[in-house]
């Protein structure tokens, strides 16, 4: 049991961007998560929805943390920031 709990631990969180070159706020918001990696320990995973399409992103930028839900549009730093943590840290 103590060993399924090292496992989880040591799991970094991965927060996906799905971006496409003709979105502006969608370099902003990669600008913002890029800074926001100095201070929470995660992995970004860029989609560009123009090479990968998918069914499921209407509306860019789209940031995904850890498979759940949508955080649609652009986001001052500081409210990402608080919403990062609280998705990143909820299941601790």
């Amino acid at each position: 049991m103590a060993s399924e709990a090292l496992k989880k631990q040591k799991r970094i969180p991965q927060v996906e961007i799905f971006t496409s070159e003709h979105c502006y706020f969608c370099g902003k918001m990669e600008e913002i998560l890029l800074d926001l990696q100095k201070f929470y320990n995660f992995r970004i995973k860029k989609v560009d929805v123009d090479k990968i399409p998918t069914k499921d992103i209407l509306k860019l930028p789209t940031i995904r943390i850890n498979g759940g839900k949508d955080i649609i549009g652009f986001m001052p730093k500081e409210d990402l920031s608080a919403m990062l943590v609280r998705q990143l840290y909820s299941k601790i």
